[in-house]
């Protein structure tokens, strides 16, 4: 057989002509060709539609991963945040206070003052107690007021003194 003679008889074998209620009779035969047809065609459906389902799924969880991710870093930037501006309010206030200590460095008192705490210094006819840091912290605060209240009297003797010899 010539290949000419094979192709003809399957060109009329796959175009016969055939009437509408033959081929629906057939359909509905329970053995019929079409059925496992049907079926694979439903398979293929539900294989696709199971694939789509999945891939949304998959969609929608790393949206959720990502947007949950963002908000974690979101509130650990904003706790940072409040942090830094917490410190550098702190930071602020200890700049005013080195301001105002700056200016108060070229006087004779606080020359006197650091002279006294840092080195121990002391003046004639005067006696140096050394306590204890916790004790020290304590006195040291009395001792404060006591001295502020002498330097008042030392400058009002002064004062009179001056009065006098005048």
């Amino acid at each position: 057989m010539s290949k000419k003679g094979k192709r003809l008889r399957e060109f009329e074998k796959n175009n016969k002509t055939f009437s509408v209620r033959e081929s629906r009779k057939k359909a509905a035969a329970p053995g019929s060709d079409s059925e496992p047809a049907r079926e694979n065609t439903k398979k293929k459906k539900r294989i696709v539609i199971n694939a789509r389902r999945l891939a949304a799924t998959v969609v929608v969880l790393l949206f959720v991963v990502l947007v949950g991710a963002s908000a974690f870093k979101l509130i650990k930037l904003t706790i940072e945040k409040n942090d830094l501006e917490q410190r550098q309010e702190e930071l602020n206030l200890e700049k005013e206070e080195l301001s105002a200590e700056l200016e108060h460095v070229d006087s004779a008192e606080y020359i006197e003052q650091q002279v006294r705490e840092s080195l121990r210094l002391i003046k004639k006819n005067e006696i140096l107690f050394i306590l204890s840091e916790q004790a020290a912290g304590k006195n040291n605060e009395e001792a404060a007021g006591e001295d502020d209240a002498n330097a008042e009297e030392g400058d009002s003797q002064g004062e009179e003194d001056g009065q006098a010899e005048n």
